[in-house]
């Protein structure tokens, strides 16, 4: 699994969190040290995408936390996070051919975290088939567990969750 790096400038954002009714707060660099907050946990978000993605939210319907991922290029990127435990749920994505969005929050593309440690979405990949959109949801743990590791060598003490 080949991940592309998550680049910050000066002047464009990408992947700032909204936390609702908590203030905001961006994504964990690979550099970054981190101290996460008493019930925090680390969302590692994966997309594996045919076209770029704008306007990606994902939503906690246990804590009201709602990440905004912003835009996502093509292939494979890792966003990290440092989060409030809960499930997270991918809500909405654009693309300029097609738009997905659901209020359910049960029954989507959901992953948890768990307080203290890692949590892998799974590799977030948004297809159109001939019945609609969907997105799947694939594991490689040990490409993940790698890339992760590697990329973030600060969070690499922090367990990994599997679902």
């Amino acid at each position: 699994m080949k991940l592309k790096r998550l680049v910050i400038s000066a002047t464009m954002s990408v992947g700032l969190v909204t936390m609702v009714g908590c203030g905001s707060t961006d994504p964990v660099h690979p550099d970054q040290d981190v101290t996460l907050q008493p019930g925090y946990g680390i969302a590692a978000v994966v997309f594996d995408t045919l076209d770029v993605l704008t306007t990606v939210t994902i939503k906690s319907p246990d804590n009201g936390t709602e990440v905004d991922v912003g835009s996502v290029g093509k292939g494979m990127n890792m966003y990290v996070y440092a989060v409030p435990a809960g499930s997270y749920c991918l809500t909405r994505f654009d693309t300029g051919f097609y738009r997905y969005h659901t209020n359910d929050q049960t029954h989507g593309v959901c992953f948890d975290v768990i307080a203290g440690k890692v949590a892998y979405s799974g590799n977030l990949a948004p297809r159109a088939y001939l019945e609609g959109v969907r997105t799947d949801q694939n594991y490689d743990w040990t490409g993940f567990e790698k890339v992760f590791k590697q990329d973030y060598p600060k969070l690499a003490s922090l367990s990994i969750v599997t679902p």
